[in-house]
């Protein structure tokens, strides 16, 4: 038994609620005061007519019709979504169709909910009408119903073993045709191990050409630094002979000097031997002898310094062919990109 009823946002009733008494219940009022919504109401939340969103107050909001029946409350709400709520608990995204536990709870149909223009009930109908209503209590609509369905699927069936009949007999011509497919199926996996011999082959033989590519530029590699360490001991060789040629320019300049000096003293020997005759004093002439003495000495240094000197001029250029050899086998050899500096190198300097 329904105990009351409640719209919220329903039509026009922003909050209205009904308390049945058991037994007859009356709901009275003026024309166009909701009335008639509490039965649409029971509609929408039973059936689920009328669809779309129509009845909706057009002050918006959720709206939601609640109903309590013999202790149990069920909720039946709209909003950006809708579900019901029956004894706490929620079912959501609901379609068409309302929940069996809604219909099982009510357990009402059509005929019990009559609204206000609706034909007398089974006084006024066509005798058809009447004996359709009456087959539809006793199930008889249904069993004709299924008897049109039996015979829908009889005639469904016949048509299909017919068709797999048809497709049955295709089937076995087709398969004389695979008569021999034993053997190639054996053929197939012979091959299939072929092929994957060859795919393992190949993949090994691709492994192969990785390690070969890498010995390949290790040798590469290998080469260069050989090269470049056979270069570096060119490169300290040639060192070495030009810290050489350093040490005997030097000893050249202090020859030049020498020589210059020695170029001087031999001046002063022939100015020193033009005075000698015309010295009458003995002092003067010892003083001169001394003198003459020293550069007699001076002149045997700077001799022996001339052919020292010699001897540096040989060994100096001798020293300078040295270089020029190992400058151009230097250059020669020298790659095209410096090995300590890594920029690129001018063979022409």
């Amino acid at each position: 038994m329904i105990e009351s009823l409640r719209l919220k946002n329903y039509q026009s009733h922003k909050d209205s609620e009904l308390i049945f008494s058991p037994g007859v219940n009356v709901i009275i009022g003026q024309s166009d005061c909701g009335k008639t919504a509490f039965f649409r109401a029971i509609r929408w939340l039973i059936w689920n007519r009328p669809l779309g969103s129509s009845f909706r107050s057009h002050w918006g909001g959720r709206t939601s019709v609640a109903v309590s029946i013999d202790g149990t409350e069920i909720e039946r709400w709209k909003d950006t979504d809708q579900g019901y709520i029956i004894g706490g608990k929620v079912l959501k995204a609901i379609r068409s169709d309302v929940p069996d536990e809604v219909k099982d709870l009510f357990n009402i149909d059509e005929v019990n909910l009559q609204s206000q223009f609706d034909r007398p009930f089974l006084l006024d109908g066509s005798a058809g009408e009447v004996a359709q209503h009456f087959n539809r209590v006793a199930h008889l609509d249904s069993i004709d119903s299924t008897n049109g369905n039996l015979l829908s699927l009889k005639t469904y069936q016949n048509q299909t073993l017919r068709s797999l009949e048809e497709s049955l007999e295709e089937n076995k011509k087709n398969l004389a045709k695979f008569k021999d497919l034993n053997s190639l199926e054996a053929l197939i996996l012979e091959a299939e191990k072929f092929q994957k011999e060859v795919k393992d082959k190949f993949l090994q033989v691709q492994d192969l050409e990785g390690k070969i590519g890498k010995i390949e530029v290790g040798e590469r590699l290998l080469a260069e630094y050989e090269k470049k360490i056979s270069l570096n001991g060119r490169i300290e060789g040639c060192l070495e002979e030009i810290f050489k040629r350093d040490i005997l320019v030097s000893q050249k300049s202090d020859l030049d000097i020498l020589i210059q000096r020695y170029k001087d003293n031999e001046k002063n020997i022939t100015f020193v031997d033009a005075l000698i005759p015309l010295e009458v004093s003995i002092e003067g002439l010892t003083t001169l002898r001394t003198e003459v003495t020293h550069l007699a000495g001076q002149r045997s240094a700077i001799l022996s310094l001339l052919d020292q000197l010699e001897d540096n001029k040989k060994g100096l250029d001798s020293v300078n062919k040295i270089i020029a050899f190992q400058e151009d086998e230097f250059k020669a050899n020298f790659p095209d990109i410096c090995p300590l500096c890594g920029k690129e190198m001018d063979k022409d300097d």
